[in-house]
Formats: structure tokens, C-alpha cells, sequence
């Protein structure tokens, strides 16, 4: 709770502080702040890999315990957490050196 809250008190403050100074050269706080916001980002996007791996492999090892068949099912969702954390995670994470690409396809 505490990160989504420490992110949205950053893009408010980004928000009130770029109006504020239109026109006039970034500060050093401003690209400090934005670096703390991306980070957050980062750490969130961490975050919901590891669940994803975490939540499919409480699901294989509860399906194991109920039909008997460990560690198969456990490892059925270790691999189902894994690839959709990964599809995940590039859907998140934009283009290196470009803009995430328009979904709407309007320029």
C-alpha cells in the first residue's frame, strides 16, 4: 500500500510543480523525483512477477496435495507462473531508447 501511495504522491507533486514552472529548465529535485518514481515502478513490476509465480505455484501445489500427484502439478504451475510473469512483464515494460508504442493507433 505504501508504494502506490508514495506514487501517486509523486506524479501529484510532478503534476502541481511542472504547471507551476512551465517554461523554465528542469531542477535537480524534479529529475530526482522522477527517478524515485521510476524506481517505484521497477519495484512494482518485480513485485508482481514474484506473485504471479507465487500464486500459480500455491495453485499446482493445492491441486498435488488434493489429487496426489506431487510435485507434478506444483511444477506445471511454477512454469505457468514463470511464462505469465514474463508476458507480463513485456507488456509493461516499454521499447529500450523509445516511447511505448500507441495502443489506439492514433498519432
Amino acid at each position: 500500500m505504501a508504494p502506490i501511495a508514495c506514487a501517486l504522491f509523486s506524479v501529484v507533486y510532478m503534476a502541481v510543480s511542472k504547471k507551476e514552472h512551465e517554461g523554465e529548465e528542469p531542477s535537480r529535485a524534479d529529475s530526482s523525483l522522477s527517478s524515485a518514481v521510476q524506481s517505484g515502478g521497477n519495484a512494482a513490476l518485480g513485485i508482481t512477477y514474484g506473485a504471479t509465480v507465487l500464486v500459480f505455484v500455491g495453485i499446482g501445489w493445492w491441486l498435488d496435495d488434493h489429487f496426489g500427484t506431487s510435485p507434478w502439478l506444483l511444477i506445471v504451475g511454477m512454469l505457468l507462473g514463470s511464462v505469465g510473469g514474463i508476458v507480463s512483464l513485456v507488456k509493461k515494460v516499454p521499447p529500450a531508447g523509445g516511447r511505448p508504442e500507441d495502443k489506439e493507433g492514433s498519432h
